[in-house]
């Protein structure tokens, strides 16, 4: 059931009291009072065709569990918003969340008129917070899950949420809606609710504390770990501008790449490996800059290699390589990508990385990239700049937090129901603590040098503050740094040094070939022993305490290679661009089926498997693919229609505000001339040899 907001009971809503603050709060600088209720509001929206542009026919916001307000126009919205701004005092707030308020601001800023400072958004279109006229304050829950609807509320062990609608059913104002396609409507703003007080029940917060991004559950209990840790100590090592332009030059994520010799093909009996808790086990059981970084003018090659590989020093260098050339055709992954280099003369390329090149300008690495880059490459390398520092141990306190989420994560999997709590319970402890143990790694990698995005109501709506001073806002972050920015850098850094050590497994195995890697995983082909690896990983996993064991007695251990599958089918077209066909247990029937799985940047993953699968199977991934329904959606903004209203094919005016379109996107597999060029090479040179 659901009210109009005409019949809203504003005396109930004026006699809801004000949220109490935690004790430890009382210091805070708000001057404002939470309304005590969770609310949460969601418009539908209808894409014309015709004239490019999208209106809003419904909106729905819930107060808490049981009342339900249904409105069709923007002018009972505002009007509503009036009515409840009448109950209001002077210091008090009402907080709505949004999933996805980037998506509503957009309609909403057509209507309302929101001051640039009340306007907190973290990328171009990307808002996190909102608060209209001082005392309506919109959250996106989007940003501060990081998932979809569906998925915080499955999470959550949430019963109601969303449900299918057809989205190309044309819709205004006054049509009228079935009951069911109401019940979609409804469920998407009740689910919310019910999703977002669970997770305050679960963490024990309220609309004060509760945080406002994914990461910011890990944080708290990150710096509330790094207390315990001297504050000259981070202080001294904070990184100065020309450090940090070096730094975030270096910076890079996961490794991910296609054998040449095996890309574009169809693999028969592949296997896959993936690295538990890869970047938690860096965290845990690698060495990291502890000490100020130092520049060194004028070295050679031969003295930044003595820093390296005698003196154990933790190195930044930018650099130019000369005559740079793999080593081994055979290497499957080499490792320079081409993203990274400033200028490239005369280079060969696979798929984004360098085989050979005459010239490379303006790389910057470390020493983790450059032992990795010695054992592949032969080179020349002329140093521009070069920093180094000391090595050792992360802080115990933050090592420890690490520790401590990975053995509640592992304690709680699968955890069976008792007489206390059902398995509900202990999925949403067990999702919480494998969320924290993944944000641990972000808040070390958080760019300290991030341009505001200012909200302006005229021609562009977000852009970067053109008053914005690179140098002050690193110095204005490093006071407040409890975390260093080259933490974060050689933590990717040690994960694509670990799988590296993957990759060589299998390539120097003997009975083994390398197929595709994308970050902490391998798939290949063969027999290979993974044991040997495996034991120095345990070893070092049990040094450092980083193993936890499970409701059964096992024990796990961070980092070590785990069997991810047999494929009766594998093949890859690139980087993020890969399917498998294995053999799963159907539960409704009870037989073991082939299942097709896919994983193709920009494709919705289970749509785009049934797409592919209704083509022909994994036979069907070829050139000039269309995923037609897995392509996701484009988004079209309209900041400043120029048709004020526009007269449907009933006759009717329909008022046409800023509005965003999500249109329905394809996506067609292809190969670049240059990859298909290099593959056909390979092809060519195989059968001749």
């Amino acid at each position: 059931m659901y009210i109009t907001p005409d019949k809203f009971d504003v005396g109930w809503y004026a006699n809801l009291p004000a949220q109490k603050r935690k004790k430890g709060n009382q210091s805070t600088t708000q001057k404002y009072y939470y309304i005590d209720i969770i609310t949460a509001f969601d418009i539908e929206t209808t894409y014309i065709k015709e004239i490019d542009q999208s209106v809003m026919y419904i909106w729905q916001w819930q107060f808490g569990p049981d009342v339900s307000v249904v409105g069709r126009t923007w002018w009972e919205f505002k009007r509503f918003l009036r009515a409840l701004k009448d109950q209001m005092e002077e210091n008090e707030r009402l907080v709505v969340y949004v999933h996805n308020l980037s998506f509503e601001f957009q309609f909403l800023s057509g209507i309302l008129e929101f001051a640039p400072e009340d306007v907190f958004a973290v990328d171009h279109r990307k808002v996190l917070k909102a608060t209209y006229d001082g005392w309506l304050e919109f959250r996106c829950s989007y940003l501060q899950t990081n998932m979809s609807l569906r998925s915080f509320c499955e999470k959550m062990g949430v019963k109601n949420y969303k449900l299918k609608m057809d989205y190309n059913k044309r819709r205004y104002w006054y049509t009228e809606l079935s009951p069911k396609e109401m019940a979609y409507c409804l469920n998407d703003v009740r689910g919310l609710v019910e999703a977002i007080q669970k997770e305050m029940d679960r963490d024990g917060d309220n609309l004060y504390t509760i945080p406002l991004t994914s990461t910011g559950y890990a944080r708290r209990d990150a710096k509330k770990a790094m207390r315990t840790v001297s504050r000259n100590y981070i202080q001294n090592q904070v990184p100065s501008y020309r450090l940090y332009q070096l730094l975030h030059d270096a910076f890079r994520g996961g490794n991910t790449h296609a054998s040449r010799y095996y890309s574009n093909q169809i693999i028969k009996k592949a296997k896959g490996k993936d690295k538990s808790s890869s970047y938690p086990d860096d965290i845990c059981n690698k060495r990291y800059p502890v000490s100020k970084f130092i520049f060194k003018e004028d070295l050679t090659q031969d003295q930044i290699e003595e820093l390296i590989f005698k003196k154990d020093k933790a190195i930044l260098i930018r650099c130019t390589l000369i005559d740079v050339k793999l080593k081994d055709d055979l290497i499957p992954v080499p490792y320079i990508p081409v993203s990274k280099c400033k200028g490239i003369l005369h280079g060969v390329y696979d798929n984004g990385r360098v085989l050979e090149a005459k010239v490379i300008y303006n790389l910057a690495i470390n020493d983790l990239d450059y032992r990795i880059i010695k054992d592949q490459y032969d080179f020349t390398l002329i140093p521009i700049e070069v920093a180094y520092a000391r090595y050792g141990k992360l802080p115990p306190a933050y090592v420890n937090t690490v520790i401590e989420y990975y053995k509640n994560k592992t304690l709680l999997k699968n955890k069976p129901s008792d007489d206390e709590h059902d398995e509900d319970f202990y999925d949403l402890l067990y999702n919480k603590f494998k969320n924290l143990l993944n944000s641990l790694y972000g808040l070390m990698a958080q760019n300290p040098v991030k341009i505001d995005i200012k909200y302006v109501d005229e021609l562009e709506l977000f852009a970067d503050d053109p008053e914005a001073d690179p140098e002050e806002i690193l110095e204005k972050n490093n006071k407040k740094a409890f975390l260093l920015y080259q933490w974060g850098v050689w933590v990717c850094s040690w994960g694509r040094f670990e799988l590296q050590k993957g990759i060589d497994n299998i390539m120097y195995s003997g009975t083994g070939d390398f197929l595709y890697c994308d970050t902490d995983s391998c798939k290949y082909i063969g027999d290979v022993d993974w044991e040997p690896l495996n034991n120095e990983i345990r070893k070092e996993s049990e040094k450092n305490g980083a193993w936890a064991v499970d409701q059964e007695g096992n024990k796990h251990y961070m980092g070590v290679w785990e069997d991810d599958g047999e494929y009766l089918e594998f093949k890859t077209m690139g980087a993020k661009k890969y399917a498998y066909v294995c053999e799963e247990l159907n539960e409704k029937t009870g037989k073991m089926e082939d299942k097709l799985h896919i994983t193709i940047a920009g494709v919705n993953k289970r749509i785009g498997a049934i797409e592919l699968e209704r083509a022909g199977g994994i036979k069907a991934m070829q050139e000039g693919f269309v995923f037609k329904y897995a392509g996701g959606l484009e988004a079209r903004y309209s900041d400043h229609p120029d048709i004020g209203e526009w007269i449907n094919e009933d006759g009717l005016p329909i008022p046409i505000t800023r509005n965003v379109s999500l249109i329905p996107n394809t996506k067609t597999l292809g190969l670049t001339a240059e990859y298909r060029e290099l593959l056909n090479t390979v092809r060519r040179l195989r059968i001749e040899s």
